[in-house]
């Protein structure tokens, strides 16, 4: 787990980080260092004790980028601490945030998971809409993945997305192979998240007809 940033400097992690000139355009201006963090699963006790020893940076900007924890109640304890040690902190949910625990809440969707994060974190002054760091326009983007971590997903379309098209290009057979067997087997893959997030039916039907 780390943090890293400094003045001026503009990355990306997860979300829409720009470095642009001008008016902030209705939107908050803020001031300070803009530093980025992701995955820090402080549902593993380790982790959140890591965070807690975090130097404290009161005039500067956290970005966490998805992956604190599906627990609502440590995702609010760790945002607090967080909010304890910056003069602003951004989030987005990762997919650990949008898992349903379906035997505690079985009409629950990871649609309600992701809306009850937003709720948090109005409540908590955790920001989650565009704001200008200095010259950084930090931009939060809501997204899920694209259609190749979806089971509807053809195998071109697959191989495509994952570099199919190059390996083609540079004719390379036996990467091409192993590629189109790995694909093949994509359904088969015990992905925690085919399991974990539970998506409403039209939600579902969209995706499957782009």
């Amino acid at each position: 787990v780390g943090v890293a940033g400094r003045r001026g400097s503009c990355g990306s992690l997860g979300m829409a980080v720009m470095a642009l000139e001008g008016s902030a355009g209705g939107f908050d201006r803020l001031e300070g260092s803009v530093y980025c963090v992701s995955d820090i699963h402080t549902d593993a006790t380790d982790n959140m004790n890591l965070v807690k020893e975090w130097p404290s940076h009161p005039d500067d900007s956290l970005i966490v980028v998805g992956d604190i924890s599906h627990k609502l109640d440590v995702i609010e304890e760790t945002l607090g601490i967080l909010k304890g040690k910056y003069a602003d902190v951004f989030f987005v949910p990762g997919n650990h945030e949008l898992w349903v625990d379906k035997e505690k809440d079985p009409d629950g969707t990871s649609l309600k998971k992701f809306e009850q994060i937003m709720a948090l974190c109005d409540r908590l002054g955790v920001r989650t809409k565009p704001a200008l760091v200095g010259d950084c326009w930090v931009v939060p983007l809501f997204s899920f993945y694209d259609r190749s971590l979806d089971l509807t997903c053809t195998q071109p379309e697959l191989l495509s997305a994952h570099g199919g098209h190059d390996l083609k290009a540079t004719d390379a057979p036996e990467e091409l192979s192993m590629l189109g067997e790995w694909a093949a087997g994509f359904e088969k893959w015990p992905w925690v998240d085919f399991s974990r997030c539970v998506w409403p039916q039209q939600t579902s039907e969209m995706a499957g007809s782009e």
